[in-house]
């Protein structure tokens, strides 16, 4: 039997392979080192894809475009204030209630499993925590947290908020800064790229920049027409904390394939405090809600 002949391989493309696989190495070891910087730069571009059009009309109108980008910004912003200015204090009060229903609710589930004469019912109930606080990571020791310490988590809690308004703050100076110099930064990129094919980036850039911003304006809808039939739905079954729980419905229409089945489980269990019968109507509805998006929307 004759041995495999091992190919020939130029010293010079051998040094490239291994320096493109060093250099994808290195690029996977940067993004996870600094993946919160390339999140919210990532975040940035997606945010300056959608404010654009918007500039791109205003300047047409003759306004500068950062000033256009600050009438976007400042608008988005005024209504953001008083949208929470109207509706904090109402919704805190409606988020307690909403956490005590859910509560109740999931009581009464687990008592459902447990009396259910179903052995498969029995089983699914052993690998449910006994309260809603074992759902999350660490539930039980923040509960004792909670008692032990409140000035520590007060503490924390402000800290968690102040990063994130700075992080947000980060977000809007790269947005502005992306929408002013994306053309600039686009282009000394696009002079790396050889001549011939430097037309086709070109377009390539320009067709991704078009599907993203059609997409999150098609998602945005979605989320918006999910959360007002979810809403409609829940008042004429009777449900409590409607809003709330379609405006939830709604946001989570926005996470793919389990965001829809995630969104109607609070209001199966808000249902489900209320009776077993008002627990199966949400069901109804949120599977027809679903047919519907699936089929026309």
């Amino acid at each position: 039997m004759q041995g495999v002949e091992i190919p020939q391989i130029p010293a010079r493309r051998l040094v490239l392979w291994t320096l493109g696989v060093a250099a994808v190495i290195l690029g996977f070891w940067l993004l996870i080192r600094f993946q919160e910087i390339v999140l919210l730069f990532l975040t940035a571009v997606i945010l300056s894809t959608a404010v654009r059009p918007g500039v791109a009309r205003l300047e047409k109108w003759g306004v500068a475009r950062p000033i256009g980008i600050l009438i976007i910004f400042g608008l988005v912003g005024l209504l953001l204030g008083l949208r929470l200015w109207a509706t904090v204090a109402g919704v805190v009060e409606q988020m307690s209630a909403l956490s005590q229903s859910l509560t109740e609710g999931y009581l009464l589930l687990r008592h459902w499993l447990q009396d259910s004469p179903n052995i498969l019912l029995n089983r699914f109930l052993d690998i449910l925590p006994e309260n809603l606080q074992g759902l999350l990571p660490g539930g039980d020791q923040s509960a004792i947290n909670n008692v032990e310490m409140p000035v520590a988590n007060a503490d924390e809690q402000g800290e968690k908020l102040f990063i994130g308004l700075a992080q947000a703050v980060a977000v809007a100076m790269l947005t502005f800064y992306w929408i002013l110099e994306s053309e600039f930064v686009k282009n000394a990129i696009f002079l790396l790229v050889p001549l011939p094919q430097r037309a086709a980036a070109r377009q390539l850039v320009a067709d991704i920049e078009t599907r993203v911003g059609g997409y999150l304006l098609g998602q945005g809808l979605l989320c918006l027409i999910i959360g007002v039939m979810a809403f409609v739905a829940y008042l004429l079954i009777g449900l409590p904390h409607a809003l709330l729980l379609a405006v939830f419905a709604g946001l989570l229409e926005a996470v793919p394939l389990v965001g829809p089945f995630l969104g109607a489980v609070p209001a199966v269990i808000i249902g489900l405090s209320v009776s077993p019968t008002t627990a199966l109507w949400v069901i109804l509805a949120s599977i027809i809600i679903q047919q519907l998006e699936n089929s026309y929307l």
